[in-house]
């Protein structure tokens, strides 16, 4: 199943498993959940180098944010996906329309965060010093290099069977072990989906920029506590839709793109493969449900 991209930067780490753990093997759900606020102020840190009052703040939002998410949120995941299930199980095959929902589904789950992401991220905002700032962007140029190599090598064949073997992984990590033909349709159809690598790596450096942008204007300006939230939020609302409407466009177009290859190995989909999808769909929801629940 195909998620668009769009990077978040600092933004998502507060949020780090509040929408990842929607990719998490069903059996790990429960405990990796858990873990997040940990692992996040691990990241935070590694990003920022946390002084020890800006990290015990920190974690106090995290623990709130998670505890807010798992009562006001969790359960709407898990009546969605049960949904899907039914969904799928009911359906001989499926069109690009659970993809699109899926999508509009993942956008909705972010919006839902930003009213809550917005207060704590500003609060962060307003504690940082400069060299925090400096030591951030230099962390997040080491990412784009990594993420540059990784998506656009030299050689373009080998940009494509980077492609290809990401697909292979995503549909291996839904349906398990693929077949030959199966293999040999998504090499196909992977191989020949237009390349929109440097396109989300454009739009991930754009939204890096904007946070960057973001955080020196409130470390020079020291706004207050309301309005430095506000700038948060509009900077929150706005990470999943490019200010530009060619490139949303070509945005869009790649989605599409990726929904086809969904559909196509959907309905390809052996029944123990199915089988396996919806075993997968209903330990999330299993999962989702008795953490709700706590």
């Amino acid at each position: 199943m195909h998620v668009r991209r769009a990077s978040r930067g600092l933004s998502q780490r507060l949020a780090l498993g509040v929408c990842a753990v929607l990719m998490v093997a069903c059996s790990t759900a429960r405990v990796g959940y858990d873990w997040i606020p940990a692992l996040t102020l691990w990241q935070l840190e590694r990003y920022l180098a946390l002084d020890r009052e800006q990290a015990q703040e920190t974690r106090q939002h995290l623990d709130a944010l998670l505890d807010w998410h798992r009562r006001a949120e969790l359960p709407g995941y898990a009546a969605y996906l049960e949904q899907t299930a039914r969904r799928l199980e009911a359906a001989p095959t499926v069109d690009a329309s659970v993809f699109e929902d899926w999508r509009e589904r993942v956008h909705g789950a972010w919006l839902a965060l930003v009213p809550q992401l917005a207060p704590p991220l500003s609060a962060l905002a307003l504690s940082l010093r400069a060299s925090q700032i400096d030591r951030l962007e230099r962390r997040l140029a080491e990412r784009t290099e990594e993420l540059h190599e990784e998506y656009l090598p030299p050689d373009s064949r080998r940009q494509i069977e980077g492609r290809i073997e990401r697909w292979l992984n995503r549909t291996e990590f839904f349906f398990g072990e693929v077949s030959d033909a199966q293999r040999q349709a998504l090499q196909r159809l992977a191989g020949q989906m237009p390349a929109y690598e440097r396109l989300w790596l454009q739009e991930r450096e754009l939204r890096v920029q904007t946070l960057l942008t973001l955080l020196r204007r409130i470390e020079q300006e020291r706004p207050s506590p309301a309005a430095a939230s506000r700038w948060f939020e509009d900077y929150l609302a706005g990470v999943w839709q490019s200010p530009d409407p060619a490139r949303q466009a070509r945005i869009d177009e790649a989605s599409r793109h990726a929904d086809s290859i969904s559909v196509v190995m959907i309905n390809q989909a052996s029944h123990d493969q199915r089988t396996q999808l919806l075993q997968k769909l209903r330990g999330y929801v299993g999962d989702f449900t008795l953490l709700a629940a706590r």
